[in-house]
């Protein structure tokens, strides 16, 4: 989808979150390891060797003028997720914005297809060895810290 991106954001909404223990037993039966929580658990990330999964937990937020989803990543727009559309990707079905062009956009700007390069992301790709290195060594050690401190609530 966006080439420069290096991991695949996912979201799941807030009461859901049952669906989403049940992927985290079967990521980790194959191999990914539970690599972040936030405080208010709305974003976990998993990795596996070099492919890494953020999943947000999306409540809906109204105020006086519009009523939008959020997580700790930010807003979207409600009318983009609801209702949400579905997009064929490798022979499978999946659960998209119901305009994925218009959420890119509102995502990453106009020029989502083009990468910038003072865009964080871009510096975590494949082709930057040290920034690979450094971000897998944190990510290690936050690892480390959270199988020592913090499980997922069943």
């Amino acid at each position: 989808f966006i080439g420069y991106d290096t991991d695949t954001d996912l979201g799941i909404f807030s009461g859901e979150e049952g669906k989403l223990i049940k992927a985290k037993d079967m990521l980790i039966s194959n191999g990914f390891s539970l690599i972040r929580t936030s405080k208010l658990n709305s974003v976990i990330s998993f990795m596996r060797k070099d492919e890494y999964i953020d999943v947000l937990v999306l409540s809906v937020s109204r105020n006086l003028f519009k009523k939008s989803y959020v997580s700790e990543d930010g807003k979207i727009d409600f009318n983009l997720l609801s209702p949400l559309s579905t997009i064929d990707f490798l022979g499978e079905k999946f659960y998209a914005p119901n305009d994925p062009i218009k959420f890119f956009i509102k995502s990453y700007g106009g020029g989502w297809m083009h990468p910038n390069k003072d865009d964080g992301c871009i510096s975590m790709g494949s082709k930057n060895l040290y920034y690979r290195i450094k971000r897998k060594l944190l990510q290690s050690i936050a690892n480390y810290k959270l199988n020592k401190t913090i499980t997922l609530k069943r």
